[in-house]
């Protein structure tokens, strides 16, 4: 390793992280049973893949 790759370890340590935790909370929101409008279950499945897509792109391009 390098020293331009040294620095970028704990960014995406900390993707990687915010990954893994962001897919079993989007599958909470969407498929939970609770008191939310299926609307808002929609809304907050769909904000989560969309955050975790943005940590995936974040993740492979630093």
């Amino acid at each position: 390793m390098n020293a331009d790759t040294l620095h970028c370890k704990p960014y995406r340590i900390a993707l990687l992280v915010g990954m893994v935790c962001i897919i079993p909370l989007g599958y909470f929101v969407r498929f939970s049973k609770g008191l939310n409008a299926p609307l808002l279950q929609d809304i907050g499945g769909s904000l989560a893949y969309q955050v975790l897509l943005m940590f995936g792109v974040a993740f492979l391009f630093p």
